[in-house]
Parts: C-alpha cells; sequence; structure tokens
C-alpha cells in the first residue's frame, strides 16, 4: 500500500529551469527521447517541489528505465469527472435499492423528510457550545433523513460538525464525512484525532497535511497484520525470482512461474484484506466527495453521510457519497460565494446551484437550522453582512467584542477602525509616483 517517492532532478544538478508543475498535479514518467503519445514507465503524484528538484509519489514503478534521462509530463486528471459522470449515470437509472434507495427521493422533492419535532438530549465533547450549535447538533441527532446546517462566516460550523459526529460515534452510527477539498477534510481528521475516534483518512499522501498522515488508509494497513503477511510474500517472491533467472531447466522455471503466480495472488489477496479490515474497523471514514468514489468502499454502506462546505460543491459531486448512505448532513452557507463554474452554459443550466441551496429553498427550516452566534470577527464588519444577508439574526459573542475593544483601546492610530472604504487607486498611484516615505501605507496594508 505504501507509495513509491522518486526525487527528480536536472541532469546538470541545476537549479530547474521555469515551469507549471504543482503539488498534487498528475503526471506520467517517460523516457527522456520517447516520442509523444508513447507508453509511460508509470503515473503519479507531486509529492514536493524545491528549486533544484520535483518529488513524485508513485503506486508502483518499475525498475527498469530509470537509469537513463527521464521526464516529466503533466496530464489532465479526468478521474474527477468520470466519477461524477458515473454518479449521474447511476442516478438516471434510479436508485431502487441500496443504502440511498429511501434517501434519494427525499433529496429530489419526490418525498417529503422524516422530521422529528422530539428534541434530542446529549451530553457535548466540547463544553464550549453556544445555544444556537447546541440546538442544530440536538436537531440534526433527531433527523430521519436530511438535516440542513446553516453556518454563516465564523459561527463554527465546523466544530458543529464535529460534535455532530462524535454524537453519532457514540450512538454507533458508522459514518461517511466527506468535503469538496482536502483541506476542509483534513481539518475535520485534527479535529477528530485528540477524541481517539476510530477513523481513517482515505486519499492519496501526497495530497494530504503532514499532520494527518497517521491516519491515512496507507499508514493504517501498512500496520496491519495481513500487511505484515503481505510483506512476506514479497519476499518470497523475491527470492524466488532471483531463482528463476538462474535456472536453466524449463520444468524447473514452469514450476517457479507457477508458484510465482499463486504467491501474487496471495499477496493482492492479503492487501484486499488489510484494507478491508482498517475500513472495516473505522467508526469514520473520512475523504473527499470524489474519493468517495473509491472502490475501497464498494461493499461498505454508511448510517449517515455528512458533507462539509457542502454550499462550495457541486451537487453531482455530493451525490457520489451521499449514494452510500441512508442519512445524510449538509454543513455550508449558501449565502455565500457557490463554486466556481467555468462555463457560462453550465451555469445557466443549473450547473451553478449547490445541493445545499436547492434543498434549503425546497423545504426551509423545516429540516434546517442556523447557527447564530459569530466568533471571528468585530460586531460592525458583522452587522453588515447580518443585515443584508442574515435578516440580522447573527450575533458577535461577548468574548469577541471584548478582545476587539480592547485591541482598538490600545491602537493608538486615529485612522484605524474596524471597517474602512478606501480608494485602492489612489494608494497604487502613490507608490507608482511618490518618491517621499509614506508612513501610512504599512498601516493600510495591515489593515486591509
Amino acid at each position: 500500500m505504501g507509495k513509491t517517492l522518486l526525487e527528480f532532478q536536472s541532469t546538470k544538478g541545476d537549479v530547474l529551469p521555469a515551469h507549471k508543475f504543482g503539488t498534487h498535479d498528475v503526471v506520467v514518467l517517460k523516457p527522456n527521447k520517447a516520442d509523444v503519445g508513447s507508453p509511460s514507465l508509470g503515473q503519479g503524484v507531486v509529492y514536493r517541489l524545491k528549486d533544484s528538484s520535483i518529488t513524485v509519489a508513485f503506486e508502483d514503478i518499475p525498475e527498469d528505465g530509470l537509469n537513463s534521462p527521464l521526464r516529466l509530463e503533466k496530464v489532465a486528471n479526468e478521474i474527477t469527472f468520470r466519477r461524477m459522470k458515473d454518479a449521474l449515470i447511476q442516478l438516471s437509472k434510479g436508485v431502487h435499492k441500496g443504502p440511498a434507495a429511501d434517501l434519494v427521493p427525499v433529496l429530489f422533492g419526490e418525498k417529503s423528510p422524516t422530521v422529528s419535532k422530539k428534541e434530542v438530549p446529549f451530553t457535548p465533547f466540547n463544553s464550549n457550545l453556544d445555544h444556537s450549535q447546541r440546538n442544530a447538533i440536538s436537531k440534526a441527532l433527531s433527523s430521519k433523513n436530511l438535516f440542513l446546517l446553516h453556518g454563516p462566516p465564523g459561527t463554527g460550523k465546523t466544530t458543529t460538525v464535529v460534535e455532530i459526529i462524535l454524537q453519532e460515534v457514540k450512538r454507533g452510527s458508522k459514518i461517511l464525512a466527506c468535503a469538496a477539498s482536502n483541506i476542509a477534510v483534513d481539518n475535520i481528521v485534527e479535529r477528530l484525532v485528540p477524541h481517539r475516534v476510530k477513523l481513517v483518512r482515505l486519499g492519496h499522501p501526497a495530497r494530504l497535511l503532514p499532520q494527518v498522515l497517521e491516519s491515512a488508509l496507507d499508514a493504517q494497513v501498512l500496520r496491519g497484520d495481513n500487511s505484515a503477511l503481505a510483506k512476506d510474500i514479497r519476499k518470497e517472491m523475491k527470492a524466488l525470482n532471483g531463482k528463476l533467472l538462474k535456472a536453466k531447466d524449463r520444468n524447473t522455471k514452469r514450476d517457479i512461474r507457477k508458484e510465482l503466480r499463486t504467491l501474487s495472488k496471495e499477496e493482492r489477496k492479503r492487501q484486499q484484506l488489510a484494507v478491508t479490515d482498517v475500513i472495516k474497523n473505522a467508526d469514520v471514514v473520512l475523504t473527499t466527495l470524489t474519493g468517495a468514489s473509491s472502490y475501497k468502499l464498494d461493499s461498505t454502506s454508511f448510517d449517515l453521510v455528512i458533507i462539509d462546505e457542502a454550499a462550495q460543491a457541486l451537487e453531482i459531486a455530493c451525490w457520489i457519497a451521499l449514494l452510500k448512505g441512508s442519512r445524510c448532513i449538509l454543513a455550508g452557507d449558501h449565502l455565500q460565494l457557490p463554486p466556481t463554474i467555468q462555463s457560462a452554459e453550465a451555469e445557466r443550466k443549473g450547473l451553478g446551484r449547490t445541493l445545499f441551496e436547492r434543498l434549503a429553498g425546497l423545504y426551509g427550516d423545516e429540516v434546517m437550522a442556523m447557527l447564530t452566534v459569530q466568533y471571528r470577527m468585530h460586531e460592525l464588519i458583522m452587522d453588515y453582512s447580518s443585515k443584508e444577508l442574515y435578516d440580522s439574526k447573527v450575533l458577535t459573542t461577548a468574548v469577541c467584542m471584548m478582545v476587539n475593544q480592547l485591541f482598538f483601546r490600545k491602537t493608538c492610530v486615529s485612522y484605524l477602525a474596524p471597517l474602512s472604504i478606501l480608494e485602492f487607486y489612489m494608494v497604487k498611484i502613490c507608490v507608482l509616483y511618490s518618491s517621499k516615505p509614506i508612513p501610512v501605507l504599512p498601516d493600510i496594508c495591515f489593515m486591509i
């Protein structure tokens, strides 16, 4: 299960010329003189970039061909689009069986959600939860098939999501927790780890934060018994390959090849069992929305699918995960910016409208709870968006107000204010054409 890291440098050992490679890019490895379109030696993901080298993580890499000059080619990552298309095809055929059979009609408005008016009492793991967070968690725990957590900026949406996960684990639920981006998924992992939850993070190690790598599937598989057995089998296969090279008798070679095939089959079986064991024993499986299509989850169904930042994800990407569970909780804020849609035609035909926004419009407060206490910004800044977007429901916590007051009281600069409207083009003109020092600029940059 472990990945192979290869570091590539210039043949001259110099600093690399300007290039467009970035971390997480998908690349293929080829002999330097290979023709365009020729087969590659392997495909990997850019793991690390330095001035003089590029490190790539490979699933498998052949030993042949690595002793001659090589080149890396950046390729389009079509996996994401293929996975979304597969989910769309599955939906178009109708979902009449499987874990999501009863959930799909609710999400398409063909069947009303089952709503319980009875609040579910719970003992919070986080004693600092405010009243709106506790109310939302209680409603989420009482939901039978659908719940929307509406979290305006700075209201502790992810904190609430983590508490919901902990409460559901306590109730014995098996959970699939997703988000559109790797960083959002890793954020949840980091917050769950201190609670010693049985969790596993799916995804390519090159795309994960270093602090969550111990929770990654690959790392946990390597620590398992089946993986140790698979490693022993690989050692045995290596020894047999050595014997095969030295063997001269045809019958001996045939017997060795037969044994190698048997061992190879057993090695794959052990690796698959190691993966299955980790996922089976995990209470929470965390991955990106497109990562939820992994074949490693094919035999696993979930009691609950939670999608964080759902208002920043394409609806079809959400369906990849939703088809694996009988109940779902979506967390997000449909009043903030939606996902970027580059095709004007696609946006015009509805791709720009998220599942969260559609369900909020379809069912409203019947299935939704809003967080109303914000901890991030000055009350004057929050006051504007609260009035314009949230019907003046979002308030600033007293602690946040006290911190802001202390900050501004200690600041002696009279023009420093929590909210300032600046003419940026005037600042730019001053920078370009004034030869005199402008002491106000650092403060303006600080405010921005």
